[in-house]
């Protein structure tokens, strides 16, 4: 299964391929939505990606898949690929039962990704 950023960037490179990206620059979001529904190829590479996506969740909740992923996602920080890490991060969660510790260390461990990312706002 492609992560997030995975399947972003391939949208990107098939649609700079396709000149798709300075047709849809100058879109609001929800015609940007609308375009990528109706072109088949990128309509085709966001069905499949949700249906992977959909397929993961689906396997039901998991402290060892969970623990699991979460470690990875350690693995993936402490070598500086907090994309990475951020990604695994949110397969733990998903995979946490509800008000786990899994749960709680994963959305902490997520969070300083999100703070390494530069993905905050000051106030």
């Amino acid at each position: 299964m492609n992560t997030w950023q995975e399947l972003l960037t391939e949208l990107t490179e098939t649609g700079l391929v396709a000149g798709d990206v300075t047709r849809v620059k100058s879109l609001k979001e929800e015609d940007k939505v609308a375009y990528c529904l109706s072109n088949k190829h990128l309509r085709g590479i966001l069905v499949d990606w949700i249906r992977d996506t959909i397929g993961l969740m689906s396997s039901g909740k998991s402290s060892s898949k969970s623990i699991t992923f979460r470690q990875q996602g350690n693995d993936k920080f402490k070598n500086g690929d907090d994309s990475g890490a951020f990604e695994f991060y949110s397969k733990s969660i998903l995979f946490a039962p509800p008000n786990s510790p899994e749960m709680a260390l994963a959305y902490a461990n997520r969070s300083a990704t999100e703070f390494h990312l530069g993905h905050y706002e000051l106030m």
